[in-house]
């Protein structure tokens, strides 16, 4: 069953437009703070929260509109997989 939450999530993420997708790939799968973010992509970490919030909500329209996600239940994702 994680398997199938992993493929659908980074499915979704990948539906992300790239600015979005880089920005929550590193803060919420590799961890890094908004600052380093910022430092990696050479922008403002005004940009990088305004960039994470956009992706979050994309995520939630992307994976609202799955059926096989809204079945899987609650899974929390942290920088070791979903849990």
């Amino acid at each position: 069953m994680k398997r199938a939450i992993k493929d659908i999530l980074f499915n979704a993420i990948a539906r992300l437009p790239e600015q979005q997708r880089e920005v929550f790939i590193l803060r919420e799968i590799n961890g890094c703070s908004t600052k380093e973010v910022a430092e990696i992509l050479g922008c403002s970490t005004e940009l990088v929260k305004w960039r994470l919030h956009k992706a979050r909500s994309s995520l939630r329209k992307i994976l609202q509109g799955n059926n096989q996600y809204k079945n899987t239940g609650t899974y929390t994702l942290s920088g070791f997989g979903i849990e």
